[in-house]
């Protein structure tokens, strides 16, 4: 309704306008029911600053129910008994299915010996994100046929590719008049499955190459136990720093560092520090065998076979490495390494960028918070930034839940996501 009625806003702008609004403060002392007239009140108010017309508006803050809001709606020449979102589910669905008939199409007319290859070289979501950004409300008002999701695809096709199978468009409501007019025969849209599905193949095994140290890799289960020889050949022996377990913390470093790549950022155009983003569970796992293999290196290189090697890790993914090693992944670290008298309970932390947030599971807050009054048993926390790329960077960490330390560290969401303050 509100995108038929302020034209120069997407629906999703409007959408999430409306979660935004807010409970005002004096109707709690001054109301003990909140009427329908008072909510309408609020939200017109709030869509006013946005265009809404003037006689729309008016019309709102008259209604005393939900049949009065949907006369007023009707009366307007709107539907305010369809679902924007319903629809929007509705018509990506009849559009996926148009778009996947279509490059089946294209694949015949290409092995016709045709020219036209801009549907076969583009995947179906690639073009349904396409079709989705030229039309971002038109899709969510009203549902579209056949006939509706060939012009929105012509429109968006026509900018990548010209010549007959896209003119045919122009001449075709419907996917059999395009068949009719292209003089395809089934025979030949079914010699097309081979190659639509080899393209599919392709495609899957193009979307598991992940660049880890420079270098492509193929991010599947079966393959990470050839991690660690990537990731050591990309990052020779002599790019590999030296940690020292009694430096408790190296935030004042590490801030320098971070300070002077936003500078070097800014100077380049380009922003020193990269938004989070969610990342797939297949991410998440490659990170985080990386980020062991890393610090498995780095513990190895400062302190000798003698005191580091496969028993001092502890956590499943050690296992892609040494299959036959004793894990734990309930102890709440990755790595126990005694030396000195002391014992060192290390959890290694990674990004995939320069993020200095990163979370504890259960049992390392059970651990940290264990250990943190001890003196021979100390827990630290090694965060490994960058961790896919050829310079990952590292910082040793002293137990956050250390009452001498606490102050370094902010604690958002019960305490589980961690973010340390850097000097």
């Amino acid at each position: 309704m509100l995108v038929k009625g302020v034209l120069e806003e997407d629906f999703e702008v409007i959408d999430a306008s409306i979660d935004e609004i807010e409970y005002p403060d004096p109707f709690a002392a001054k109301y003990w029911h909140i009427e329908i007239s008072h909510v309408m009140m609020v939200a017109t108010e709030a869509f006013m600053h946005r265009g809404l017309e003037e006689i729309l508006a008016k019309s709102l803050t008259t209604v005393d129910s939900l049949r009065d809001l949907t006369k007023v709606l009707e009366d307007k020449g709107l539907e305010p008994d369809l679902d924007p979102v319903e629809i929007q589910t509705t018509n990506s669905a009849v559009l996926k299915r148009l778009l996947s008939k279509l490059r089946q199409m294209t694949i015949a007319w290409s092995l016709r010996g045709q020219t036209s290859l801009g549907l076969r070289v583009h995947g179906v979501d690639d073009l349904l994100n396409r079709v989705l950004v030229a039309d971002k409300n038109d899709i969510y008002l009203e549902l579209w046929d056949e006939s509706r999701c060939l012009q929105k695809v012509a429109k968006t096709v026509g900018c990548i590719e010209q010549g007959e199978f896209i003119d045919s468009f122009a001449v075709s409501e419907t996917l059999a008049e395009l068949l009719m007019y292209l003089e395809l025969s089934q025979e030949e849209l079914e010699a097309a499955l081979p190659a639509l599905e080899k393209q599919r193949r392709r495609k899957e095994v193009e979307k598991q190459f992940v660049q880890v140290a420079g270098k492509p890799f193929q991010n599947t289960e079966d393959n990470l136990e050839q991690l660690w020889e990537h990731i050591a050949v990309c990052v020779d022996d002599n790019r590999v720093i030296d940690l020292q377990l009694d430096d408790s913390l190296m935030l004042e470093e590490l801030g320098r560092k971070k300070r002077s790549k936003k500078r070097k950022g800014k100077e380049g155009g380009k922003a020193g520090v990269k938004q989070r983003k969610t990342i797939s569970q297949a991410m998440k796992k490659l990170i985080g065998v990386a980020e062991e293999i890393h610090a498995y290196r780095v513990l190895q290189r400062s302190y000798g076979v003698e005191y580091v090697g496969p028993s001092n890790r502890k956590s499943e993914n050690s296992l892609y490495l040494f299959p036959k090693n004793k894990v734990d992944d309930g102890l709440g670290c990755d790595f126990i390494i005694q030396k000195d008298g002391k014992t060192y309970y290390l959890e290694v932390k990674a990004t995939q960028g320069s993020d200095e947030m990163f979370e504890l599971g259960s049992s390392e807050m059970r651990l940290a918070i264990e250990l943190a009054k001890e003196r021979k048993k100390q827990f630290r926390i090694i965060h490994i930034l960058d961790a896919l790329s050829e310079t990952p960077e590292m910082g040793l960490f002293s137990n956050p839940y250390n009452r001498a330390h606490k102050s370094n560290y902010v604690f958002e969401k019960a305490g589980m996501r961690v973010r340390y303050v850097l000097s």
